[in-house]
Formats: C-alpha cells, structure tokens, sequence
C-alpha cells in the first residue's frame, strides 16, 4: 500500500513539475496572434526593422510582456526566423554632425511605450 502512495505523491510531482513549457500541439503563431495583438496589431511585424537573433527579440518582448522562459524561447525563436533584421527598414544616416538631448525614463508599467507630448 505505501508502495502505491508513494507511485502516487510521484505521478502528481510529474504532472506539475514544469507547467510552462509548451504543449505538442501548441502553436507559437497562435501564441503571437493573442498575447502581441492585445496590445498592439500584428502590422508591427512587418512594418518593423526586425531582429536576427532570438535574444534581440527576447530583449524587445521583455520590455513588453512577461513571458514563462519555454513561451519565450519559443516565441523569440519563430520571430527570429520569421521576421529578421529587414536592411530596407534601417534608419538613414545622414553626414554631418548635429546636436541632440535624449531624455529616457522607465514607465512604471510593463508594456506601456513612453511617447512624447508633441506626438
């Protein structure tokens, strides 16, 4: 009898080790649809200058969302392929030399954007 408490008390240590890695049928691109488009369309993706690694991509959704390290791995990783660096995006540098001030702040809350008031 202890021998099948002890199977049991093992099975549910099983069952709830790891709960945020991503089932076999679970679909990143789903994943992507809701959690970004909550906030934000869809568009940005395309309209954006895009990443090359994963990492840049997991640096950018933190500053968004919080995500369980599987769901981010995941994520970053279809973004990476899906959507890298885009060289026709990239800001255009112009010569000469100029003078600027760059205020930054945190926002108090995950996934505001700061904008400026003149916006």
């Amino acid at each position: 009898m202890r021998f099948y408490a002890a199977l049991s008390l093992l099975g549910v240590g099983i069952a709830q080790a790891d709960v945020s890695v991503p089932s076999p049928d679970y679909d990143v691109k789903t994943d992507i649809a809701e959690t970004c488009s909550a906030c934000h369309g869809l568009r940005y993706l395309d309209l954006a200058q895009g990443y090359d690694t994963p990492q840049e991509w997991s640096h950018l959704i933190a500053s968004m969302v919080t995500l369980s390290p599987a769901r981010d791995e995941a994520v970053s990783r279809y973004l990476a392929t899906n959507h890298p660096h885009k060289p026709s995006k990239a800001p255009i540098l112009v010569p000469g030399s100029t003078n600027i001030v760059i205020d930054e702040w945190i926002t108090p809350t995950l996934g505001q954007r700061t904008r400026d008031p003149i916006e």
